[in-house]
This record gives C-alpha cells, sequence and structure tokens, in this order.
C-alpha cells in the first residue's frame, strides 16, 4: 500500500513531478496524473485494489484530486494498521474513524455549494 501512495505523491499540487513508467510491451508513459500512474498499475492485494478504486471514484465524481485521495487511503489504512498492532480493537477503531468522518463532513457541508453544471466546489478557510 505505501509503494502506491509513494508512487503518486511526488505528482501532487501545481509543481508535481512527472513520472515516467514503462509497460511489459516496452511502451514508455510520462505523466503526473495520479488516475494515470494508478491505472497503468498491476496490482493483486486487495487493500491497494480499494485504494485505487477509491482515487478512481473520485476522479469520475470530482474531476481531481485522486493524488489527495490515494495519499490520505493509504494514511488512513496505515494507522488503522498501527492501531491494531497496539492492542486497539477493530469495533473502537471504526468507531473513531466514524465520528472523525463525520465531524469533517459537518465541517466540509457547511463550506460547499452546488454551481448549474452540478459540480460541488468546497471553500474552505484555514483554522
Amino acid at each position: 500500500m505505501r509503494v502506491i501512495s509513494q508512487a503518486v505523491e511526488g505528482t501532487i499540487g501545481p509543481k508535481g513531478l512527472d513520472i515516467m513508467m514503462v509497460d511489459s510491451y516496452g511502451n514508455v508513459v510520462i505523466t503526473n496524473d495520479g488516475v494515470t500512474i494508478l491505472s497503468l498499475m498491476e496490482v493483486n492485494h486487495p487493500a491497494t485494489r480499494m485504494i485505487i478504486d477509491a482515487a478512481k471514484v473520485q476522479h469520475e465524481e470530482v474531476g481531481d484530486g485522486t493524488t489527495t485521495a490515494t495519499i490520505m487511503a493509504s494514511a488512513i489504512i496505515a494507522e488503522g494498521l498501527n492501531q491494531v498492532l497496539k492492542g486497539v480493537r477493530l469495533p473502537r477503531f471504526w468507531k473513531g474513524s466514524a465520528w472523525s468522518y463525520l465531524m469533517d463532513w459537518k465541517r466540509l457541508r457547511g463550506a460547499c455549494a452546488r454551481f448549474q453544471d452540478g459540480r460541488i466546489r468546497c471553500f474552505m478557510q484555514p483554522r
């Protein structure tokens, strides 16, 4: 999972770097688009597949933010694993995560607006 996050984190932001990938046929792809990088990767692990699917949904729904979604999903899974290794039981971890997501959603919902083209834009002010 960490490899997926590392593959795209260098591309984040307007000054992100390009990544060069070579497929099994020797074709070279140079891009800084997170969803392109992820779609070219061949993975079998279910958690890694879940991270890639989350990025694809982000791309389909919003059209941007796939790199951020990948890094955040990877960090959430890694932190969950760390908590379980420390002895925190899964129901307790999921309850805390659900509470955190609810608080984040309430904050985001208050700062978002739906435009005529159907897209949702959020305007967050730093704390």
